[in-house]
Order: C-alpha cells, then sequence, then structure tokens
C-alpha cells in the first residue's frame, strides 16, 4: 500500500458554474488506483469523494455541478 498524499488548494474569488477534480496517468489508460477528497473553506468539512470515477476506474473523479460558492477549498 503506498501512503503517497498530495494535498492541492484552490481559490474561487466567483462562484464557479461547476467544477471536475480528476486524477489521470496522462497515458489514456489509468493505472493507479487512487482516492480524492474535497474540503470546504476550514478543510474539516469534506464535501465529497470519490474512489472509483465512473469511466475511468480505478482512476477518481468528484463533478460538483455548482453552489459552491468563493472561497478557499481544498483537495486530498
Amino acid at each position: 500500500v503506498n501512503a503517497d498524499e498530495d494535498y492541492f488548494t484552490i481559490n474561487f474569488s466567483a462562484d464557479p458554474a461547476g467544477v471536475i477534480i480528476e486524477t489521470s496517468t496522462g497515458s489514456g489508460a489509468c493505472t493507479l488506483d487512487t482516492r480524492l477528497y474535497f474540503y470546504g473553506n476550514s478543510g474539516a468539512l469534506q464535501l465529497a469523494t470519490n474512489d472509483q470515477g465512473a469511466g475511468i476506474s480505478p482512476c477518481s473523479r468528484i463533478t460538483i455541478a455548482s453552489g459552491l460558492g468563493t472561497g478557499t477549498y481544498h483537495i486530498k
């Protein structure tokens, strides 16, 4: 089991129309078993998670249509 974890922060100065967060190997075929976590402003409230993205398994994808609002969000 690989315990490598990456963290990213994104800041929306305007309410986004939608957000897609996706892992990929960049080669067209996903060979990584990944998990995504999307957190709100404080970093404590988990807004979404995905372990196996539809159509890209074993990679992961989180799709949020709208309604996030402005602010800073965190991805793990």
